[in-house]
């Protein structure tokens, strides 16, 4: 499930300015991020000045048993939220 912004939002852009897939634009009171184009890297939300944005109800889970460790995710994470035990 994509990022959601909050009522917190202070329309400041910094959310649009850091999307990688350019999910979020400006709506009518706030920004807004298209859940269809949003790949929930958590970009918007680790730059967002105000902390309005939540990870909406969905949260990612590493399979332990397919997971290889090979690391593709800490290296391509934009939002530097993996780290190594």
């Amino acid at each position: 499930m994509a990022h959601k912004i909050t009522d917190a939002c202070v329309s400041c852009g910094t959310c649009a300015e850091n999307c990688p897939v350019e999910a979020i634009t400006q709506g009518d009171t706030q920004y807004e991020i298209n859940p269809d184009t949003c790949v929930d890297c958590g970009a918007c939300a680790a730059n967002c000045p105000v902390e309005a944005i939540d990870m909406g109800d969905d949260k990612y889970v590493i399979d332990q048993d397919k997971c290889i460790a090979c690391g593709t995710c800490k290296a391509n994470c934009p939002a530097d939220a993996i780290t190594e035990d």
